[in-house]
Formats: C-alpha cells, structure tokens, sequence
C-alpha cells in the first residue's frame, strides 16, 4: 500500500467517528442521541467504509 492508502484509510477511520459525535447529538430527537450512541454508530460507519477501501483495493491491485 503506498503513503495515500494509508492517509486515505485514516482519513475514513476518523472522519466519520467525529462527525457523528459532533452532530449526532445535536438533533432534535425524542429520546435524544447519547455521546456514546452516535461514537458507536460512527464507528460502525467508519468500519463499512474502510471495509469498502480495501475489498477496493484487493480486487483492484
């Protein structure tokens, strides 16, 4: 895997863990969306991406 692989794997694990954290919680919802909720589902998100990141590359390489 090249420098890029690597930069755009981190870039997929991070990006989406902070972006649930910071605007999950945020919505106005009944019950609200805990801090440790939207982590979880960030984390799930951030996985299925990296997941297709590198079934990506096996195929492709």
């Amino acid at each position: 895997m090249r420098f890029f692989d690597f930069f755009a794997l981190t870039v997929l694990a991070v990006v989406p863990i902070l972006w649930c954290r910071t605007r999950l919680p945020r919505i106005d919802r009944n019950p609200p969306i805990t801090e440790q909720a939207a982590v979880r589902l960030g984390a799930l998100f951030s996985a299925v991406l990296c997941a297709i990141y590198i079934l990506r590359y096996v195929v492709y390489r």
